[in-house]
């Protein structure tokens, strides 16, 4: 398409201008993820919650982001990740402002794919080089694959470790006493 703009004599814009749109939206992401997670920090130290709690607060938010995994504005968001040329050959031109908007647009679209995972992890503490690293890998696969089946799988992934995490944490005798009345 760029050759035959160029050919046309039509200008072509620069892919910075799409970069820069993408790598705006996860800026500020990372400035307001940085933000909360100072400000939960000394929440939660001044609160001096038990154990208990902060392992309910953890499983919650694990669970959460299971919970995300099968939401359609997540289907929709995936799907224009993993489809992102019709957006990116929409008429753009060789506009910097347009082509500026696409990269901030499939910077939204990979935010809602991927931030429910990446705020569990900021929430939790899990912002470590493993950690990170397998869930990149896993929001990789789920990206590259079709269909409905790797997002369903690490939703109910997620959703099990909330429940075992937050279990884990108030002991499976107190939910034990706590069904029987």
């Amino acid at each position: 398409v760029a050759e035959r703009r160029a050919v046309d004599g039509l200008r072509t814009a620069s892919p910075v201008a799409l970069i820069a749109g993408y790598s705006a939206v996860w800026i500020a992401v990372a400035i307001l993820a940085a933000l909360l997670q100072a400000a939960g920090a000394a929440l939660l130290a001044r609160w001096a919650l038990p154990a208990p709690a902060l392992a309910v607060l953890a499983g919650t938010a694990i669970g959460a982001a299971g919970l995300w995994q099968f939401s359609e504005t997540k289907q929709a968001c995936l799907a224009a990740c993993r489809h992102p040329l019709p957006a990116l050959e929409g008429g753009a031109a060789g506009r910097a402002w347009p082509v500026l908007r696409l990269g901030m647009d499939q910077g939204i679209a990979c935010l809602g794919c991927c931030g429910a995972m990446m705020a569990m992890m900021v929430a939790v503490g899990a912002m470590n080089l493993v950690w990170m690293a397998l869930f990149a890998l896993a929001m990789t696969v789920e990206k590259m694959t079709a269909g409905r089946s790797v997002p369903a799988l690490l939703g109910v992934v997620l959703i099990a470790a909330g429940l075992a995490v937050a279990a884990g944490g108030v002991g499976v005798e107190a939910i034990l006493r706590f069904t029987r009345g």
